[in-house]
């Protein structure tokens, strides 16, 4: 029997003998084999498997792996402000491995103004990544990339925020991830769980999900209102008379 999965390479293949026993006697056996190897990671890999035996009998199948769930998650915004443009604090603990060549990516579900009328404006603008560290070790700002994608026809996943360039060698599993992402918005109210945010790790091509998860924002802190002045009329109409 032969099963191997090489996150290094980026493969899996497995292949399984065994031969059948019958009335305590040695006969035909089987193969069951993957007619090539299939790329990991994957949350829908169709690969086709057969099943051999003398009368030549193939049967197909199909392998499907299923995403992960990051250990810890969590987004942390540095200003607790509603509102305000501060820098949003990334911090992950890995599942399982990330290979060769991962991404790190942020996918956000819905505006920063969701359900207000006007030009949608998304939770990040501007953007700027800073203190990049992998299992503890430093990632040099050139070794990597950090870009905010704004696809109209993206629907659902309209805003991705995609880090690559620091996962080259692969990163093992249970191995925290940080990094700082300066442009971001804080959530338009106070107290309440934003839950707008997909962090995924991927292999080099980012439908192929290792580990995902759900994670919210909430801030606690009302912002205050700018010095402001009003004017009382010094008539009222009779059509609007009332308690004042």
């Amino acid at each position: 029997m032969k099963c191997e999965a090489n996150v290094e390479e980026n493969y899996i293949e497995f292949i399984i003998s065994e031969a059948l026993v019958l009335d305590g006697a040695t006969t035909a056996g089987f193969e069951i084999a993957a007619s090539a190897a299939v790329n990991l990671p994957t949350t829908v890999a169709p690969v086709d498997i057969s099943l051999s035996t003398e009368a030549t009998e193939v049967r197909a199948t199909v392998f499907t792996a299923t995403a992960g769930t990051f250990t810890k998650a969590a987004l942390t915004p540095v200003s607790d402000v509603v509102g305000s443009d501060t820098t949003l604090q990334v911090r992950l603990t890995t599942a399982h491995a990330v290979p060769k060549q991962g991404l790190l990516q942020i996918k956000v579900t819905a505006p920063w103004n969701d359900g207000a009328p006007g030009a949608a404006v998304p939770y990040f603008s501007a953007i700027a990544c800073s203190d990049f560290t992998i299992g503890g070790k430093p990632v040099p700002v050139v070794a990597y990339t950090c870009v905010f994608w704004d696809d109209e026809s993206g629907g659902g996943n309209r805003y991705r925020l995609e880090i690559g360039g620091g996962f080259e060698d692969g990163v093992l599993a249970n191995t925290e991830i940080k990094i700082d992402i300066a442009g971001f918005r804080n959530p338009m109210s106070a107290n309440e769980a934003f839950k707008v945010f997909q962090v995924e790790t991927t292999g080099p091509n980012s439908l192929h999900i290792v580990d995902t998860v759900e994670a919210s924002v909430t801030v606690s802190t009302a912002a205050a209102l700018t010095a402001a002045t009003f004017r009382v009329a010094r008539t009222v109409p009779l059509a609007n008379k009332g308690i004042v």
